[in-house]
């Protein structure tokens, strides 16, 4: 099976904003960005449309980056994954559950 992850790469005043990872998850007490997963692709308007819902931020589309698609193949399921960064005009609120913002220099440091 085919699995597409867009990861928002939130980004205001130098900080970068990760996501720990919940309990019920394999990968508990880790931390990523904020994510969309979808069985399948979505169009580069929908997705950002989507964190602009999921942050209550608007995202413009100016200064956006966005990476090539990365594969990851496992075992169980092919993943297909992008990111995306963007400079927010306001830092992110408690909107995104698990979110908090690090200092750029320091995300190396969280797993």
């Amino acid at each position: 099976t085919e699995e597409w992850l867009y990861y928002l790469v939130a980004q205001h005043e130098g900080n970068i904003y990760l996501k720990r990872r919940n309990e019920n998850d394999i990968w508990q007490g880790l931390h990523d960005f904020i994510e969309i997963r979808s069985k399948e692709p979505l169009e580069q308007e929908n997705v950002i449309a989507t964190f602009a819902e999921m942050t209550g931020q608007s995202i413009s589309n100016s200064g956006l980056v966005i990476s090539e698609e990365v594969i990851h193949l496992l075992s169980h399921r092919k993943i297909r994954a992008r990111f995306i960064r963007a400079e927010l005009d306001n830092p992110l609120n408690k909107r995104v559950q698990d979110v908090f913002p690090v200092a750029g220099e320091d995300v190396a440091n969280y797993g």
